[in-house]
C-alpha cells in the first residue's frame, strides 16, 4: 500500500466516537434538618451507606459512570472517579456545593 492510498483510506475510515455524554437536571428538596444546625458537629460527622438497590439502580450508576468517567470527573479530593461509590460521592459533592450557595435553606419543622 502506497501512503497516498494509506491517505485516502484514513480520510474515509469512518470516525470512531465514544457514547455522548448529556446532563440531565434534577429536583432536588434540601433544608437544614434540626438536629444538624448548619456548621454544627453532627453536620461534619462521617457517614456510612449500605443499601440495598433494585434493579434500576445499577443501571443508572452505570450510566451516569460511564459519563464521568468520559469526562475525566474527579471527587473533591482530585481522585478520578473509578468506582461506582465513586458516582455517589461526586453526585453528593455536587448537591453540598449547591447547599453551600444556597443563602435561604429552610429549617425542616420535623425531627430526625
Amino acid at each position: 500500500m502506497t501512503t497516498k492510498q494509506a491517505h485516502e483510506e484514513t480520510k474515509t475510515a469512518p470516525q470512531r466516537t465514544g457514547p455522548v455524554v448529556t446532563s440531565l437536571q434534577v429536583a432536588i428538596p434540601v433544608c437544614h434538618p434540626p438536629s444538624f444546625p448548619a456548621g454544627g458537629f453532627q453536620a461534619k460527622r462521617r457517614f456510612h451507606v449500605d443499601a440495598e438497590l433494585d434493579l434500576r439502580h445499577p443501571a443508572a450508576l452505570r450510566h451516569i459512570f460511564c459519563a464521568l468517567d468520559r469526562t475525566g470527573a474527579r471527587l473533591a479530593n482530585g481522585q478520578p472517579v473509578h468506582r461506582q461509590a465513586d458516582v455517589v460521592r461526586w453526585m453528593l459533592e455536587q448537591i453540598a456545593k449547591q447547599i453551600a450557595r444556597c443563602k435561604d435553606l429552610p429549617v425542616s419543622a420535623t425531627t430526625v
